[in-house]
């Protein structure tokens, strides 16, 4: 995964592998490459620690998480919508 989205070996997050077209995280530049590093200021290593961060935040009733992402070098935080349940 590393090497087809040219990531350095020794980067830690979720290589996001796909966005939905339509979606709030495409209007705020996510695309497949970028890396989350952090949700809501906590570290991630899984695609399963990043759906329970969402679930967490839309159990609790918020509407965003935060992420911190890594685009080719360029870090920085993002906040994007979450969809509702159902």
């Amino acid at each position: 995964m590393a090497k087809q989205f040219e990531l350095d070996e020794d980067s830690e997050g979720v290589v996001i592998v796909d966005v939905e077209r339509e979606s709030n995280a495409r209007e705020k530049g996510l695309r497949p490459g970028t890396l989350v590093v952090e949700i809501n200021q906590e570290k991630v290593s899984s695609p399963a620690e990043i759906a329970a961060k969402v679930e967490e935040a839309r159990e609790a009733g918020r509407r965003t998480v935060l992420l911190l992402i890594d685009q080719g070098g360029d870090i920085r935080f993002v906040a994007v919508r979450i969809k509702k349940e159902g």
